[in-house]
């Protein structure tokens, strides 16, 4: 994490809102399919942005129970990326982050890190446990990472900022 360059950590950002579907499906791995359906809607990503899915789950940060999901055996459900859309999002789209609101960019109950293997094989930084994902645009924005730069050290705590431009102020009409 040390010898990521800080221009690597000023990013343009995109949410992605998949509630709707994750809240219903804990387990639901974010697809290729999504992906496309949210870049018709809102357009094309520029390359070298980070992309955020937004799945709810930080509105679950109050209860721990309920954030981690674990079942009776301890193991965790929550909603992450597919390990598909992971790669096409870093050869197809050259996104520079996955961020999420869940603990982890890979589902849950994912043993093996599918996802954190592709996207950190290819460059890509991971961003887990982001909060207030709800409040973002779906696009129009810049992700600022503060990782504290950890000698030798395979990831950090951070802070994440998003820095969202406020309309201009339209001028009030002079009254007669």
């Amino acid at each position: 994490i040390d010898r990521i360059p800080a221009s690597r950590l000023v990013l343009r950002g995109v949410t992605i809102d998949i509630r709707e579907i994750a809240l219903d499906d804990p387990e639901y791995r974010f697809r290729v399919d999504d992906f496309l359906r949210w870049e018709d809607e809102h357009g094309f990503i520029p390359p070298k942005s980070a992309v955020l899915l937004h799945t709810g789950w930080g509105l679950k940060w109050h209860d721990a129970d309920a954030y981690v999901g674990a079942d009776d055996q301890g193991v965790p459900h929550f909603p992450g990326y597919g390990t598909q859309v992971a790669e096409f999002l870093a050869e197809e789209r050259s996104v520079r982050a996955l961020g999420i609101d869940t603990l982890s960019a890979d589902v849950g109950r994912s043993g093996s890190f599918p996802v954190h293997r592709t996207a950190l094989s290819r460059g890509v930084l991971l961003l887990e446990n982001l909060a207030n994902l709800h409040t973002l645009p779906p696009r129009g924005f810049l992700v600022c990472i503060g990782a504290l730069p950890v000698t030798g050290g395979s990831g950090a705590p951070a802070r994440i900022l998003a820095l969202v431009a406020k309309p201009p102020l339209r001028p009030s009409r002079p009254s007669v």
